[in-house]
């Protein structure tokens, strides 16, 4: 008797697990067929007629592979992903070009979860592994690495945040060395073809630079000589004006060595007027 209901149990959960396909009919048509599957001992699903392993044609996640045929895997593949860490890296900036020599700065890094990314796995900040308390989802850590740069070579450090399930966030931070250029008025200009000038044109306006063009609106003249320089690496001008009337003919351009205020030396162009200018606030345009 035993031997005969334990085998009707099979029998039954045979019935219930491997149903034999049916074909549901509306008005003698067919629109459908009941696909078999197959309950798991953990408690999932696995559909025997359904291809989980294809790639989704959907506008919601065309192309995403969910790569499993567990129906609650697959939902929550398509539906719900898991999100990327987050990560950001500061103290980075643009410097002057300067003598040459090195010097170690301290650079800040944060990383992140989503309210949906799994634990962080490893924090890679400019090649070095940092240690770190797990952050709760959402939430962030944050910490320093001091690195050490060279002066007048650019370079960028960066901050990798990897999760346990792989995905991973970057940031970059960079130090970019650029010369400045320098313009304004001055009352002589008798010694501005030496190096005894430069501490006076180091007190002009100035601004970091990548090219010969200028736009810029002067201060008092009070019968003083306008100066602009610039690395001559950018080439001679090809135009001036000054309130809005072509200068450039009316200047006098000398290039020598001249040394910015962090003892860097290079060849600039210095152009100045001819004649001291007595008219303030007007534009001056160099090209």
């Amino acid at each position: 008797m035993k031997k005969l209901i334990s085998l009707s149990f099979f029998v039954l959960l045979y019935i219930y697990v491997y149903p034999q396909q049916q074909v549901i009919t509306v008005d003698s048509i067919a629109i459908g067929r009941k696909p078999s599957a197959k309950i798991n001992l953990d408690g999932s699903i696995t559909a025997r007629n359904f291809n989980g392993k294809r790639a989704i044609t959907g506008s919601i996640a065309t192309g995403q592979n969910p790569n499993t045929n567990d129906i609650v895997a697959w939902l929550n593949a398509v539906f719900y992903p898991s999100q990327v860490p987050t990560a950001s890296i500061s103290g980075g900036s643009t410097m002057e070009l300067r003598a040459a020599g090195t010097q170690t700065v301290t650079l800040n890094w944060t990383a992140g979860r989503q309210a949906a990314t799994e634990p962080l796995y490893a924090i890679m900040v400019s090649g070095n592994l940092q240690t770190f308390t797990q952050p709760s989802a959402p939430g962030t850590v944050s910490g320093t690495q001091a690195v050490t740069i060279t002066y007048n070579t650019n370079q960028s450090f960066s901050n990798t945040v990897t999760t346990t399930d792989g995905k991973s966030a970057s940031a970059t931070t960079t130090f970019t060395y650029l010369p400045q250029s320098y313009r304004g008025f001055i009352s002589d200009v008798s010694g501005i073809g030496n190096s005894s000038s430069d501490a006076t044109i180091r007190g002009l306006a100035y601004g970091f630079t990548t090219s010969r063009a200028m736009s810029y609106t002067t201060g008092s003249a009070s019968n003083k000589y306008f100066v602009y320089a610039y690395p001559a690496s950018f080439g001679d001008l090809a135009g001036l004006s000054i309130n809005g009337f072509p200068s450039l003919a009316s200047m006098t351009k000398i290039t020598r060595a001249f040394t910015n205020a962090s003892g860097y030396t290079q060849n600039y162009n210095i152009y100045y007027t001819n004649n001291a200018q007595t008219t303030s606030g007007y534009p001056v345009v160099a090209n």
